[in-house]
């Protein structure tokens, strides 16, 4: 039976970098990654190929903006979302009482 290749690019390294690790996996990368010397690199690429190999653990700065920015977007959204509908409530007590007084 053939194994698939030992690719580590869609399991925990982002897209938007070459070998920064998602944000998100970064909570409990540990129990994810181990550390092997070259020498066991090597054999490991050679008998399952995959890649790239991964030097170093860092979380992706650009993940890490961007999450922000959605999330200060999402932020701004709730509060607009909020402050329509209490003027909708305003409008409406409003606009009941105008119509209860003529």
């Amino acid at each position: 039976m053939r194994r698939g290749s030992a690719s580590v690019a869609t399991f925990f390294i982002c897209v938007a970098s070459c070998s920064d690790v998602q944000p998100k996996m970064m909570e409990d990368i540990t129990d994810r990654v181990c550390c092997v010397t070259e020498q066991v690199w090597r054999a490991l690429h050679k008998r399952f190929g995959g890649g790239p190999a991964v030097t170093h653990l860092q979380p992706c700065g650009t993940c890490i903006q961007k999450a922000k920015l959605l999330e200060e977007r999402r932020s701004a959204e709730r509060e607009k979302y909020v402050e329509v509908s209490r003027l909708l409530q305003y409008l409406s007590c409003v606009t009941s009482l105008c119509l209860n007084h003529t």
